[in-house]
């Protein structure tokens, strides 16, 4: 399932935080406090955090 922008809409605050993946290596990091934030994994095992 790719990562659309209906997806990071909707994603709320339920208290903890939680990871929403991507089949491309996209993903939706989302905080207890309700802050969004993406990352990119990269080919290996680099992570790139996009601010």
């Amino acid at each position: 399932m790719s990562l659309s922008d209906l997806a990071v809409r909707r994603a709320k605050t339920t208290g903890k935080a939680y990871t929403i993946p991507d089949t491309l290596g996209l993903s939706l990091a989302v905080t207890a406090t309700g802050d969004k934030r993406a990352a990119v994994k990269l080919a290996g095992e680099h992570t790139f955090e996009v601010v």
